[in-house]
């Protein structure tokens, strides 16, 4: 068993506290965003504003469990190839769509360059709104207690239950792609999770959940009409293809050259 593999070996201590973090992180996000998720569905408030507020309930629970707790978020170290590994994940899967539409499942429509130059910085800050809470408290000290496949996959059911109320209430996406956006998650949970593991931190998850909200949500829905039924965007199979294969090389790299250890050396 490698030592990435060993959580409690990993800071040389047993993970005291880790649990508890976790659960009064989830206990405190259930309390943010329930009343979020009723006023969604009441209709009784600005859906978009509404919508927002949910996406940085994350970076609040994870706030308040650091007060509450003594255990702060990690932000995570800055280096330049985890950084541009999660920035590169929008680009690669808007090249796949530019395959797509040599294979007749999208049709070009032109390419509008101020939706990435305006929209990026805002994008960003609100995924780091949401990735503050999964990968800055979550993923951490999960990885804790628990190897990564798991922690993980704990990560990713989270995150898939935390966008269901959304989408039931009509303010994101539409009930018939939900399979296809719960796959999505999968694979893109898993893929900067892994990219985690190298210390990429909370600024490269932020950046590569930003870059992809952006791609997929504005740059992609008007550079490309789907020809398919729910091909395009994160309610649709055809973004899955470039994310699973990303993910496949992710975890071959990891299965080479396994990362030392996760970014966990200085967690209370």
């Amino acid at each position: 068993m490698g030592e990435s593999e060993t959580p409690t070996a990993v800071t040389g201590r047993t993970p005291t506290g880790a649990m508890t973090a976790v659960a009064v992180f989830l206990l405190v996000e259930i309390l943010i965003a329930t009343p979020l998720y009723v006023l969604l569905s009441l209709r009784i408030a600005d859906p978009m504003l509404l919508v927002v507020a949910v996406m940085v309930s994350p970076a609040a629970a994870a706030l308040l469990t650091w007060a509450i707790t003594g255990v702060r978020p990690r932000v995570g170290p800055l280096r330049v190839w985890p950084i541009l590994a999660g920035a590169s994940i929008g680009f690669v899967v808007a090249f796949a769509y530019w395959i797509g539409s040599l294979a007749h499942v999208f049709t070009p429509t032109g390419i509008d360059p101020w939706i990435t130059l305006v929209g990026l910085p805002v994008s960003v800050v609100l995924a780091a709104g949401e990735e503050l809470g999964w990968r800055g408290m979550l993923l951490p000290q999960l990885r804790r207690r628990f190897r990564f496949a798991s922690a993980n996959a704990i990560v990713v059911v989270i995150w898939a239950l935390f966008h269901v109320p959304i989408v039931v209430a009509g303010a994101y996406g539409d009930l018939a792609g939900l399979p296809w956006m719960f796959l999505i998650v999968v694979l893109f949970s898993f893929l900067i999770g892994t990219i985690w593991e190298y210390g990429g931190g909370v600024v490269m998850a932020s950046l590569a959940h930003g870059v992809w909200n952006l791609v997929i949500q504005s740059f992609l829905a008007t550079a490309f009409v789907e020809n398919i039924p729910y091909a395009a965007g994160e309610f649709g199979w055809f973004p899955a293809i470039p994310l699973a294969l990303m993910l496949a090389g992710a975890l071959v790299l990891r299965t080479l050259r396994p990362p030392r250890r996760p970014p966990l050396d200085d967690l209370a």
